[in-house]
């Protein structure tokens, strides 16, 4: 799948963020240890008030200012084929 230009859904401007968020995801993952490569997949604890640890896909995210969850799902689903091609 080629990396879309808009969000299918909110039609928000994201295909400008694609490269930024994979090289930053890469980065984070080269920098950890193998233990925390393994707690970083688990799945989260929520409470009332807020998440207690996020992935660092989620965190990536947010300070892309990928807020709604059709932009997220959008970027973290996406596989880019082009270099494969």
């Amino acid at each position: 799948m080629i990396i879309p230009v808009r969000c299918f859904t909110c039609n928000k401007v994201i295909g400008h963020l694609w490269e930024d968020f994979n090289n930053r995801v890469q980065r984070e993952y080269q920098e950890m240890n193998e233990s925390e490569k393994r707690t970083s997949l688990k799945f989260n604890i929520m409470t009332k008030d807020k998440i207690k640890k996020k992935t660092v896909e989620g965190k990536i995210l947010d300070e892309l200012g990928l807020n709604k969850y059709c932009c997220r799902m959008i970027m973290i689903s996406t596989n880019d084929l082009t270099t494969k091609i």
